[in-house]
């Protein structure tokens, strides 16, 4: 049997119908059938629970606040396909960023890694590896892998040989 936190962690990734669409598996439909509306009611309220405290913080100029508004907007927006979260991430983690906060410059760089299309970020190396370098300068050293990989095997002509 299910825990209840069990239960919750999994209807984060169900609610929204991106997770398992489709499946036909008797352990999947029993797995729906547990999941309640107050699950889900659950779920969404210790979000709102989270943004409600940070929101105050994070207007007061608290960088760490207002990257977890930007993960909590983040989540929302991915998980529960409430696309309205997305400017509303992207926003708070800017101000992190502006900040020079070092979680929100090491993801900054991710997203310019990659792009995201849904937080209106293009792909662009040379400006992941800014965002990376500054992070790792902060002294996040998950960044300074990252920053290295990009400028030797990435971005030059002439590939470093370990690439």
């Amino acid at each position: 049997m299910l825990s209840k936190n069990s239960i919750l962690f999994v209807a984060l990734f169900l609610v929204s119908g991106h997770c398992l669409s489709g499946v036909e598996d008797e352990s999947y439909k029993e797995l729906v059938n547990m999941i309640t509306d107050k699950n889900r009611i659950d779920a969404l309220s210790g979000y709102v629970e989270s943004i409600e405290n940070d929101l105050p913080v994070a207007e007061n100029g608290d960088a760490s606040a207002m990257y977890r508004l930007y993960k909590d907007f983040n989540l929302l927006a991915n998980i529960y396909g409430i696309d309205e979260a997305f400017p509303l991430a992207i926003k708070w983690l800017r101000k992190s960023v502006e900040l020079d906060y070092p979680e929100a410059l090491e993801t900054m760089g991710h997203l310019y890694k990659s792009g995201d299309e849904n937080l209106g970020v293009e792909k662009n190396l040379r400006r992941a590896s800014e965002y990376f370098k500054s992070a790792w300068d902060k002294g996040d050293t998950s960044a300074g892998s990252e920053y290295r990989y990009i400028v030797e095997c990435e971005l030059p002509d002439d590939k470093a040989w370990d690439c």
